[in-house]
């Protein structure tokens, strides 16, 4: 047997390829080389299962997969935006020759190499020594990745790139992510632009300064950066998402579930994509073409982890508008089994007592809902109850039977729940789409968040009058009232700008913060599936312990 390199038998290998015979081929010359162990899959999804279950020093993905409109290129994309990419894994995508033009324009990819078909197991192996090589070229920054000196690695990825050493673009590009990670933005944005200077198309480079202006609120200039990069690319589906996410931010929901669309008609394999456009439908209507991205959300990824739980929950509530019983229970057997596994996560508790009133309702045992729903109520004021939490339970309570009157208890719940999660634009476009299968609960969604404004509104003009302390006043009453982390963080920033006018200024500013830490985050999980992953274009910063070892 020929050993590639010393070690080589420790190595393991994954190949995805849908077609049987070449991929048997393939594991046949790496073991021939010597790889040791050599795990083949032919389906996406069970080789997105095997990277959540151990890690490999090689893969080889095809560019091509039979009874599927996925490419090699969307699934890479995916598993690094799920972080199942350490940077020691050598990653190389095979194509047939007459793929060669597609796989070339998907250099952004980062792969470390192209095998194009037919190759020889002679070719097979240089290609992975000279990826081998590009590794140990950057080895002391994995290095100095895997012992926590992000800013050491740091300075080296920067070093070598203004040296134009070897592997100077993937070096900037990780440098990139680690000095965002450890939160030198200005550095983060000058590196970037010094790639830019060169190489001004470079669409990782332009995304990495998008999210250098989102950490330093800047949201006007990453989101015109980003429109004017999938303009140019409109293939960028990376882009898309975060432009997607800043639209949201922004309140405007017709605009991101437009953009989320683009992407997700790109890559309509994607478990992240289908997930998130079909919540955006969910929310901003009609609900019907919320079904069929949420199904093959599901569909996609009922045995991975990068399926987000929330998308079961609102395909559950769909069925229960078709009266689909059966796809109800469908729905909470997916949800009791994450709950096998995290049986301490209350987000999942509460997904579950949610689907499991809507197979209640399903069934007709109108009774067995109110009672889970009264459940839910007691949990209406827990510390870790968000805006994705909220709005599914709106979105309950709007699908509870429609020849029922809305008791006084409804209504007070609909009062505690957007009063204490109404303070930004965005969680009251949501709250409004949870509510918009019952027009009388959306008319007093619109309604306490009219109110909501107008409050705060009116605490601001005291401010303008020259009284900044009755500002903050009225504020931390209402933040308190409601338990609204929003308006406590609006009473300590008018606060700190107003110091100097305000003679207990200190004495308050301490009730304020101390106020912030029981009402905790004022920018809670939005049930959209944002925060999932990597950011985008992002890269993972810590490589599995036996990867970094193997090569």
């Amino acid at each position: 047997m020929i050993y590639l390199f010393p070690g080589v038998e420790r190595c393991r290998a994954l190949i995805v390829d849908s077609n049987s015979t070449t991929s048997s081929i393939v594991a046949g010359q790496l073991r021939d080389v010597g790889f040791g162990a050599v795990v083949q899959c032919r389906r996406p999804q069970d080789a997105r299962i095997q990277l959540e279950l151990q890690p490999f020093d090689l893969i080889l993905c095809d560019y091509h997969f039979e009874h599927t409109e996925l490419t090699g290129q969307e699934l890479i994309d995916d598993w690094r935006r799920h972080q199942l990419l350490p940077y020691s894994t050598t990653l190389m995508m095979m194509a047939s020759e007459a793929a060669y033009n597609m796989v070339a324009e998907v250099a952004e990819a980062a792969v470390d190499g192209y095998l194009i078909r037919p190759y020889s197991g002679k070719t097979l192996g240089e290609r992975i020594v000279l990826a081998r090589k590009r590794k140990i070229d950057l080895k002391p920054i994995y290095d100095a990745i895997e012992n926590g000196q992000w800013l050491d690695a740091a300075r080296l990825c920067v070093q070598r790139f203004l040296n134009q050493d070897s592997h100077a673009d993937q070096a900037a590009r990780m440098g990139g992510e680690l000095l965002l990670s450890q939160g030198k933005f200005k550095d983060a944005g000058t590196l970037y632009q010094k790639v830019l200077d060169t190489q001004p198309n470079l669409a990782w480079a332009r995304m990495g300064q998008a999210r250098v202006s989102v950490e330093m609120q800047q949201s006007a200039q990453a989101r015109r950066i980003l429109e004017d990069l999938v303009r140019q690319q409109p293939g960028q589906a990376e882009a898309l998402d975060m432009l997607t996410g800043l639209l949201v931010e922004q309140g405007e929901l017709d605009a991101a579930t437009q953009t989320c669309q683009r992407a997700w008609e790109q890559t309509p394999s994607s478990i992240v994509r289908s997930a998130r456009f079909g919540t955006l439908c969910f929310y901003n209507g009609p609900s019907s073409s919320a079904l069929r991205p949420l199904e093959r959300a599901v569909t996609l990824g009922q045995k991975s982890r990068t399926l987000d739980p929330q998308a079961i929950t609102l395909l559950a509530l769909l069925r229960l508008d078709d009266q689909d019983a059966k796809g109800v229970r469908r729905c909470l057997s997916l949800l009791e089994q994450a709950l096998e596994k995290q049986a301490e996560s209350t987000r999942l508790r509460r997904m579950h007592a949610i689907v499991e009133a809507a197979l209640h309702l399903a069934e007709r045992r109108d009774e067995a809902a109110e009672a889970q729903v009264q459940q839910l109520s007691e949990q209406f004021a827990a510390d870790d109850l968000d805006v994705e939490g909220t709005c599914n339970v709106l979105s309950l309570l709007a699908r509870l039977p429609q020849g029922r009157a809305r008791a006084e208890r409804d209504q007070q719940w609909v009062e505690q729940l957007v009063w204490r999660f109404g303070g930004t634009k965005a969680a009251a476009q949501l709250m409004l789409g949870a509510s918009a299968p019952l027009a009388e609960q959306q008319e007093q969604v619109q309604a306490i968040l009219e109110q909501a404004q107008h409050g705060i509104e009116t605490a601001l003009t005291h401010t303008v009058a020259g009284d900044p302390r009755h500002t903050v006043t009225e504020l931390v009453q209402l933040a308190s009232k409601w338990r609204n982390a929003k308006w406590a963080d609006m009473a300590r920033l008018v606060l700190l700008n107003h110091r100097s006018k305000i003679t207990d200024a200190e004495r308050l500013l301490a009730h304020v913060e101390s106020m912030q830490t029981e009402l905790g985050t004022a920018t809670p999980r939005l049930p959209l599936g944002l925060n999932s992953g990597r950011s985008a274009q992002g890269l993972r910063l810590h490589p599995p312990q036996s990867a970094t070892q193997s090569t």
